[in-house]
């Protein structure tokens, strides 16, 4: 017996588009992998400024989570990249309520 079922799905920003980060929302999941580097790269992490509550930053560059708080962040990262010294990147990103 076959049956059917409807499903909705949704899925939060995924990619960054002219280089700016997409905006969030409160409550709504948010994952986007970071641009900006040469290939080669060996890690990132917070270099300074406050990430949106609710969301963390992967050492593979993955930004994501659920944020608990909108407003304006702006924060910057650094990277590492095999034989080179690290780089740092600015970013702001819009969370709505």
């Amino acid at each position: 017996v076959a049956t059917t079922k409807a499903l909705s799905i949704h899925v939060g920003p995924t990619a960054i588009k002219n280089g700016s980060l997409a905006d969030g929302k409160v409550g709504v999941a948010y994952s986007v992998s970071l641009d900006g580097a040469p290939s080669g790269i060996s890690g990132w992490s917070l270099d300074s400024g406050t990430l949106p509550p609710g969301l963390t930053l992967s050492g593979s560059g993955v930004l994501s989570g659920t944020p608990t708080t909108a407003g304006d962040y702006t924060f910057a990262v650094t990277y590492s990249v095999l034989l080179k010294p690290s780089r740092t990147k600015t970013y702001t990103l819009h969370i709505n309520p």
